[in-house]
C-alpha cells in the first residue's frame, strides 16, 4: 500500500473509533482521556477530586504515574483513559464493554478494586486477580493494587510496578 492510502485508511479507523466510543459513552457522563484507537485502554475506579475538577481522567499524578510506567515497559504509545464513576454516575457494563470495544486496545489495565470489578463484569469474566495477566477476549487485561493510592506508600508503590512488570512489551 502506497502511504497516501495508509494514512486514508488510518483516518477512517480513527473516526469510527471515535463515533463508536461516542456512542458507548453517549448516556453516562464519564471522564475519559486520550482518543480511540488507543493501544492501551486504562480503568480507573472512581474520579478523584482533580479529575473531577478539571474534567479528564488520570488528571493527576496517577496519569503521571501511569504514563511513566507504561512508557518504562515498552508501551511508549497511544492511551485512552476512562474513570468508571463520576460524582453519582457510574458506567454501566454493558457501555465499558462497548467503550473497550469501540478502543480496541492490546491492553486493559484496571487501576484499582472498584475499576477491576468493572472491567470483569463487562468483560463477562471472573473477577480478575491483581498482578495476574489474562486473556480476555483477544486482549491482555491486568488488574493493579490501587496505583493512585500506591503513591504516597513505597512498599505499595513497589508492588504495583511489579504488577505491572506483568505486562512488559518485547
Amino acid at each position: 500500500m502506497n502511504a497516501s492510502l495508509d494514512r486514508s485508511l488510518a483516518g477512517m479507523v480513527s473516526r469510527k473509533a471515535a463515533s463508536e466510543l461516542a456512542a458507548a459513552l453517549s448516556e453516562s457522563p464519564v471522564l475519559t482521556t486520550g482518543s480511540a484507537p488507543a493501544d492501551v485502554f486504562i480503568a480507573k475506579g472512581t474520579a478523584s477530586p482533580l479529575d473531577l475538577s478539571r474534567a479528564e481522567a488520570l488528571a493527576g499524578e496517577d496519569g503521571v504515574a501511569v504514563r511513566k510506567a507504561l512508557a518504562a515497559l515498552g508501551w511508549d504509545t497511544s492511551l485512552f483513559g476512562l474513570c468508571v464513576s463520576a460524582g453519582e454516575t457510574a458506567l454501566e457494563p454493558a457501555s465499558l464493554a462497548l467503550a473497550i470495544e469501540a478502543v480496541d486496545p492490546d491492553l486493559v489495565i484496571a487501576v484499582d478494586e472498584t475499576a477491576a470489578l468493572s472491567v470483569a463484569a463487562a468483560l463477562g469474566a471472573d473477577p480478575l486477580v491483581f498482578g495476574t495477566p489474562r486473556q480476555i477476549q483477544g486482549r491482555s487485561v491486568l488488574a493493579v493494587d490501587g496505583l493512585e493510592d500506591s503513591l504516597a506508600d513505597d512498599a505499595r508503590k513497589r508492588r504495583v510496578w511489579q504488577q505491572l512488570k506483568s505486562v512488559q512489551r518485547d
